[in-house]
């Protein structure tokens, strides 16, 4: 509402607006209202009063929304985009990679998720995660390992990582024995 009450009041300065259009943007996402969060990150772009770097992140909140909203196609170019102004923001190599992956894309993934990494993502373990699903959709099932092996050292404790290892080598996940009728 205070951001709503402020960009109305046409009193703001253009690099005010455009944070304030942002910061509802961002406000609207966290809300799941995708479609008003792309209609205000779009809004903030529309001025010209951002650095390259909030762009890029404005393109990347937008490309988010843009993949809840299942249009992966805007997603993808938003993180694009995002990428020739920021070269190593690793959040848009690896939203880019689940995307590519998940259409079909594997080894432009491989080469997101490798960038991700290298950029150094806060979250290794979900990349190297991401990469072995990719891999196994090559089947390639030592590369997969191999990658849950990266997400487990970085993340010794990542559940996904530990139960798709569990998977690929064949253990099954141990059985809850049933409660017998009393209660024993």
């Amino acid at each position: 509402t205070a951001y709503t009450q402020a960009i109305e009041s046409r009193n703001l300065e253009p690099e005010v607006l455009a944070n304030a259009l942002l910061n509802r943007g961002l406000s609207y996402q966290r809300l799941n209202e995708h479609e008003h969060a792309v209609e205000d990150y779009t809004a903030a772009m529309r001025i010209d009063a951002m650095s390259g770097k909030l762009r890029a992140l404005a393109l990347y909140n937008r490309g988010l929304s843009f993949q809840r909203l299942e249009r992966n196609g805007l997603a993808i170019e938003d993180y694009t985009s995002a990428l020739f102004l920021d070269s190593q923001f690793s959040h848009a190599y690896y939203s880019r990679g689940t995307l590519l992956r998940d259409g079909g894309q594997h080894l432009f993934a491989l080469a997101d998720f490798d960038k991700a990494i290298r950029f150094e993502h806060p979250e290794p373990a979900r990349v190297f995660f991401a990469e072995a699903l990719t891999y196994e959709k090559l089947q390639r099932p030592q590369n997969a390992k191999e990658s849950l092996g990266k997400a487990l050292a970085a993340n010794a404790g990542y559940e996904p990582a530990q139960k798709r290892l569990a998977a690929l080598n064949g253990i099954q996940e141990p059985a809850v024995p049933a409660a017998s009728a009393d209660g024993i």
